[in-house]
């Protein structure tokens, strides 16, 4: 389905179904707001999309025609078929992968037993989720998640960040 043109306009807020959750972490990666609505029924999420002005993003027909479908099941495909159909995101890293809530630029003396020692002595910017509380930084995995955004034709210019999450041990 081809989206609405208000839907194209840059700053387009997004809803995701249980179907495209891959591809909403993708996509807050590259920088665009999506939400995640997993959970909802399909009943709900189509009410929600037009309470709050979102563009609902399925793989499911039963969104047709009220949302953008996804019809490859191929990540890269996926981005791609957003990139060509909506204004270009935000900075890429700008968002939390998980919540979708906008990073903070954090001093890193405010973090710092939040971090591995190593990740503290060699990184000196950190950004933090206000909503969730991970801390993340440019490390070393950030120019493939660049490189995959660049391929499938999402680019912007502004630097990203990594996250640790330090509840689970691991990194998000």
């Amino acid at each position: 389905m081809i989206p609405p043109m208000a839907s194209r306009a840059s700053g387009t807020m997004f809803l995701a179904d249980t179907t495209v959750r891959r591809l909403a972490r993708w996509m807050r990666y590259a920088g665009w707001d999506v939400e995640d609505g997993a959970d909802e029924p399909m009943p709900r999420l189509l009410h929600r999309a037009r309470r709050e002005g979102r563009c609902l993003i399925s793989r499911s027909s039963r969104a047709a025609f009220d949302g953008f479908i996804i019809r490859s099941e191929l990540l890269d495909d996926q981005l791609r078929a957003i990139g060509n159909a909506f204004s270009p995101p935000e900075a890429p890293l700008a968002r939390c992968g998980v919540c979708n809530t906008r990073l903070e630029r954090c001093d890193p003396s405010a973090v710092k037993d939040r971090l591995p020692p190593y990740v503290f002595l060699h990184h000196r910017r950190f950004t933090r989720c206000g909503s969730c509380g991970r801390v993340f930084w440019v490390g070393t995995h950030v120019r493939r998640i660049l490189a995959r955004l660049r391929r499938c034709g999402i680019r912007s210019g502004r630097g990203p960040m990594r996250s640790v999450d330090r509840s689970s041990g691991g990194v998000a």
